[in-house]
């Protein structure tokens, strides 16, 4: 991290090592937040989370492990005035219960991987936290066709566009077609995935396995601005404060 160049990062542990997780993993991400001399530049606390299997046995670690973590992260949250980057699937309702004891974190869910059968994700929208928009929303059409709608009840200025865009990062502009105007073109969002997918001539495992880069999120943009019937560019320019506000910068001098 420079903080000349203004390098933002953020640090925590995922639910995917709790199994392993000790207490001197704390210790340790506590001493480098203290101790570190650029930790102002650490601006969250994550990516961490709660997740049941769909059907047991599963291949995550014990519940009550990951409890456990996801109650650390957030007393970290907590103590630094950091807020909370999260992915949960079947999980909200369990990272809920231990949120309410930490009135002053805030928290962004990023949304893709829930199930519709999650209900506790409304009740998380009902608490004011953040709801974090990434690729993978509309590139599993089948398993995320209800996300669309769902982001359509959100208050706009609880939406964070999430560099974490998997699965659109890869898609090209090829010599025939124009890959943003083919997307403006698709009023189905059911529809967006396989209409893309037919320009770039690829099929989706190629795609899932596709790296991720951050400067691609315009293509996130305009999907979000078309969701909601927003301009792109009024819509970068609220999603811009969102993030602004939600991860401190002003407290960086980073706000114009």
């Amino acid at each position: 991290m420079s903080p000349k160049r203004n390098r933002f990062n953020f640090i925590g542990a995922s639910y995917q090592i709790a199994e392993s997780y000790k207490p001197t993993t704390y210790t340790a991400l506590f001493n480098q937040l203290e101790h570190q001399q650029n930790s102002k530049y650490i601006v969250a606390i994550g990516e961490c989370g709660i997740s049941k299997p769909q059907y047991p046995p599963g291949y995550l670690p014990p519940l009550e492990k990951q409890i456990s973590l996801f109650k650390d992260m957030v007393k970290l949250a907590n103590h630094f005035k950091k807020p909370l980057l999260v992915k949960s699937r079947r999980g909200v309702k369990e990272m809920l219960d231990i949120l309410k004891d930490f009135p002053d974190v805030t928290a962004c869910l990023t949304i893709g991987y829930e199930t519709p059968e999650d209900t506790a994700i409304s009740q998380w929208i009902k608490k004011g936290y953040h709801l974090g928009v990434t690729g993978s929303v509309w590139a599993f059409n089948e398993r995320n066709f209800w996300i669309p709608e769902l982001l359509k009840t959100v208050p706009i200025d609880r939406l964070i566009l999430c560099s974490n865009a998997p699965y659109l990062s890869c898609w090209k502009k090829d010599e025939e077609a124009d890959f943003l105007l083919e997307i403006q073109k698709c009023d189905d969002f059911k529809k967006v995935n396989k209409e893309c997918l037919k320009i770039i001539d690829k099929d989706e495992e190629d795609v899932k396995m596709a790296s991720v880069h951050p400067a691609t999120l315009s293509i996130v943009l305009e999907l979000l601005a078309s969701c909601l019937n927003k301009s792109p560019i009024r819509l970068s320019q609220v999603l811009n404060a969102n993030a602004e506000k939600f991860f401190k910068f002003d407290s960086l001098g980073m706000k114009e």
